[in-house]
């Protein structure tokens, strides 16, 4: 459980240019035969952002099962990651040649989903491209962004699962003020580099589901409707200001609509830290998970994945159930090493439970409390429409004993 630290240079000597050559290819190969919205079957682990905090992704391993085939749970569980797998950790580059590496062993089993940050323009702002200079210095350093950029540009948009959970990255948001569905996400044609790409096979209508998908929020202060968003901001340059218009917060009603449109019982979503890892919106029907610890050594925030089960809906009926169930990585206290982290470049604020206000910082009295980590094995109070969850605290880990539930149709 301490920082994982490699020595100057390692991972250059242990993944040449030449090997991440071929792997990159293989990847970038495999994830082209793939379509943009992908299928998933239960069970599943979900993971939010990572942002190359690869420490706490191996602790993930080490507490819940590792994707591999050897002593892992691999054969008997798919993994999704939300995207965000670089910028502002200090092990981008082993972060993402990590799971590159687990996709072309595992094609079928383990999915990457793209975040905001597999973005060739953001990773020259937020640090990715830096840490390519660092780590394969002279001529190699453009070589190995150029490679893993040429991988993430086939990334998919979305996973569904069992057709009832739907996993993106961002959000939903809404274009043209009408609701996107799935037909529009699985239409989009790749690849892309960055969003401000001009390309002639992505159509206009698609760049709206794209930017919709990768950069939307829930409204910050849980009003209702289709709003302009906190993130973007008028730059005078007539591409980008176009399709930063399309980069919405919507509130719980148009979340509701979506999963009527849609025929879908949950999203799952990525894109902002939150103080326990994991936090609800919309009554239970939107959660967001977020993967990082001590996110970019300003925040203290704990991170968790998603735990998607199957269960039997009654003794001798062929019914099942879909049953979500955070695991939740503790934040890292005084006494643990703490990692060091390159210079902080406008991190997003920390979203906590009772206060979904993020940026705009007033009440938010109509959110699902999610129970305090000093209270375990003690159900919240009031119950939330989604039952109440229980607590474990052993070795730091939070375990919901009563965890959400809906019916698999």
């Amino acid at each position: 459980d301490r920082p994982v630290e490699f020595e100057q240079g390692w991972v250059c000597n242990q993944m040449s240019l030449g090997c991440s050559a071929e792997l990159c290819a293989a990847a970038a190969q495999l994830l082209a035969s793939q379509p943009t919205l992908v299928e998933v079957a239960a069970p599943c682990k979900i993971y939010g952002d990572i942002h190359g905090q690869f420490s706490d992704l191996l602790l993930f391993f080490s507490l819940f099962g590792q994707p591999q085939h050897h002593t892992g749970d691999i054969e008997a569980i798919e993994y999704i990651f939300l995207g965000d797998f670089v910028d502002r950790g200090k092990q981008s580059v082993e972060t993402a040649l990590f799971l590159f590496s687990l996709k072309v062993i595992y094609p079928d089993r383990v999915w990457l989903i793209r975040g905001n940050h597999e973005d060739s323009d953001l990773n020259q702002r937020y640090g990715f491209r830096d840490e390519c200079n660092q780590k394969y210095p002279g001529n190699h350093a453009p070589s190995m962004f150029d490679l893993i950029v040429d991988v993430y540009s086939w990334l998919p948009l979305a996973a569904m699962i069992e057709d009832r959970i739907l996993c993106v990255h961002g959000g939903i948001g809404h274009v043209d003020n009408k609701c996107i569905t799935l037909d529009q996400i699985a239409r989009v044609r790749r690849p892309f580099k960055h969003i401000y790409e001009d390309t002639d096979h992505i159509l206009p209508e698609d760049w709206k589901v794209v930017l919709a998908m990768m950069w939307s929020d829930p409204t910050s202060d849980c009003g209702e409707g289709n709003h302009a968003s906190l993130r973007t901001a008028n730059t005078g340059n007539p591409l980008v200001d176009e399709r930063q218009r399309y980069i919405r917060s919507f509130g719980p009603d148009l979340v509701k609509e979506f999963l009527q449109v849609n025929d879908v019982d949950v999203i799952i979503r990525a894109h902002e830290c939150v103080d326990k890892g994991f936090l609800f919106f919309a009554g239970g029907r939107m959660i967001t998970v977020f993967s990082a610890r001590n996110y970019a050594g300003v925040h203290e925030n704990d991170a968790a994945l998603l735990l998607v089960t199957r269960i039997r809906a009654a003794q001798g009926v062929n019914d099942f159930k879909l049953q979500i169930t955070p695991k939740v990585l503790k934040a890292a206290n005084a006494q643990e090493p703490q990692p060091v982290y390159p210079q902080a470049r406008d991190v997003s604020p920390c979203r906590g439970p009772g206060d979904y206000a993020g940026w705009a910082r007033t009440p938010s009295p109509g959110v699902i409390q999610v129970p305090p980590a000093c209270a375990p094995l003690t159900p919240m109070s009031p119950l939330p429409p989604w039952g109440a969850p229980q607590w474990n605290a052993a070795r730091g880990v939070h375990v919901a004993a009563a965890p959400m539930t809906f019916q698999q149709r």
